[in-house]
């Protein structure tokens, strides 16, 4: 990889430890994370609607911006969030943590006046999900085109449904589209980890519990996104060496290859070391496989990844530099 610019550390006043990372509209977005208690679950969580900063990276001046700074989005204890990239831009969703999935807010990233834009969302009843008031709601991102203006799909994880479900972002009506057969899932008490969608499918790879908690790289599941049928297939090739939930970025290239970058290698029985190695696997193929990329980053320590769609480049960002590797 090539380096093109320095760390964003001296830009900031009080650098977060961990950030969200995006590459939009030809500039990488760091946004920071606050670690915010919820003691009624006994669970707490490093998030960034709890308050932080976001900078931006242009790679055409190799210069950070001025980083900005804005403050919680919300209070509520019981909160949990996730990104996406859709319509062109940056979304953050937020979401009841414990008791059932509820749908809470949508904000879009206003990327020239820099600041959160919340919008109005109409929540289908069927898109509320009861639940144990004990167990921890999830919702998984989904990945696509990140201009696509058709909406956007995500999957919640719940005491024991797993449901996809859907934003159109004309009207911000959220709605369920159908809940996951854990029968057609073919992989037994299988938890989705990664998804994309590409074409009239959903494709999702599961990690299961075991020996610790581990995704299967050879096992991808394919869900019909209007009625639901799934079907398994087998993906061979040069399988990542990833563990636990499998990479730390995932993002669909115009040549229907979905990379997965980066992520924790197991050593021993409890140990593990950070990876940077990029991987594909081809989805437009009868018979997908896994291929390895030529990206060289050995560079140790925590990082965050930017992957342009539009220029097929990858950028990461560290606490000593910015580097992008064209692929």
């Amino acid at each position: 990889m090539e380096r093109i610019g320095d760390t964003y550390r001296s830009k900031v006043d009080e650098p977060s430890e961990y950030h969200h990372s995006f590459f939009s509209n030809g500039k990488l977005w760091l946004f920071g994370t606050t670690y915010v208690p919820q003691p009624t679950y006994n669970w707490g969580n490093r998030v960034t609607f709890g308050g932080g900063y976001a900078i931006d990276f242009d790679p055409n001046t190799r210069e950070w911006g001025q980083a900005v700074t804005f403050d919680a989005l919300t209070s509520d204890e019981n909160c949990g969030e996730a990104f996406f990239q859709a319509d062109g831009a940056i979304f953050l969703f937020l979401y009841t943590a414990f008791g059932g999935f509820i749908p809470k807010a949508l904000y879009r990233w206003n990327e020239n006046e820099r600041k959160w834009a919340s919008i109005q969302l109409q929540i289908d009843a069927s898109s509320e999900i009861p639940a144990d008031p004990d167990r921890r709601v999830d919702v998984r991102s989904i990945d696509g085109n990140p201009g696509s203006k058709d909406g956007y799909f995500f999957v919640t994880i719940g005491s024991s449904d797993t449901s996809v479900h859907h934003i159109d972002f004309s009207s911000g009506k959220i709605s369920k589209k159908f809940d996951v057969n854990p029968e057609a899932m073919l992989i037994p008490r299988g938890i989705p980890v990664k998804g994309v969608v590409f074409g009239d499918k959903l494709h999702v790879f599961y990690a299961v519990h075991g020996c610790g908690f581990r995704w299967e790289p050879a096992r991808l599941v394919t869900l019909n996104l209007e009625n639901g049928e799934g079907q398994e297939k087998q993906i061979n090739g040069d399988l990542p060496r990833f563990g636990f939930a499998g990479a730390r970025v995932t993002a669909l290239r115009k040549n229907n290859e979905w990379l997965h970058i980066g992520g924790s290698i197991q050593k021993g029985m409890t140990g593990s070391e950070a990876s940077r190695d990029v991987y594909s696997v081809n989805l437009g193929n009868e018979e997908p496989a896994w291929a390895k990329l030529p990206v060289e980053d050995s560079d140790p320590g925590e990082v965050n990844f930017g992957y342009d769609f539009t220029g097929d480049a990858l950028y990461t960002v560290d606490k000593t530099s910015v580097k992008k590797s064209q692929l």
